[in-house]
């Protein structure tokens, strides 16, 4: 998510699974507003602040344990009474890709959303199984 109001800098792309923000003492599973390639928003009321350290886990649907499909870590760019929203600071390679494929799927228009895959992001990439 971009730290500019008004500003954005990926298009977000409605996005229907539930998400966990776990921020280590305190976790929620939500609703997901939109997916974009530099953030999420989530639906809900939240306990925490702007600036707040946070990781993101999409699981596969229907199911319990392991089938995690997408981990990133974030930090919160802004809150209010319904909504909160996460810029990604570093996911594994995988997530990535992860990430860039469920945003073709579901956009209106992949080909603005692929353009958008060469712009730099604000986070880091790295080695599986390092985050």
């Amino acid at each position: 998510m971009a730290n500019t109001v008004g500003i954005r800098r990926f298009t977000r792309i409605n996005f229907e699974q539930d998400v966990l923000l776990d921020f280590g003492a305190k976790k929620y599973e939500q609703s997901i507003c939109n997916l974009s390639l530099g953030g999420i928003c989530v639906k809900g009321q939240f306990e925490q602040h702007e600036g707040d350290s946070c990781k993101v886990e999409l699981r596969q649907a229907g199911t319990v344990g392991p089938a995690v499909e997408f981990q990133a870590k974030g930090r919160v760019v802004w809150i209010n009474g319904e909504n909160i929203a996460i810029e990604f600071t570093e996911m594994e390679y995988d997530s990535f890709l992860f990430l860039q494929t469920a945003l073709l799927y579901q956009a209106d228009d992949p080909l603005l959303v692929s353009s958008e895959f060469g712009r730099d992001v604000t986070f880091q990439v790295l080695e599986d199984d390092k985050l």
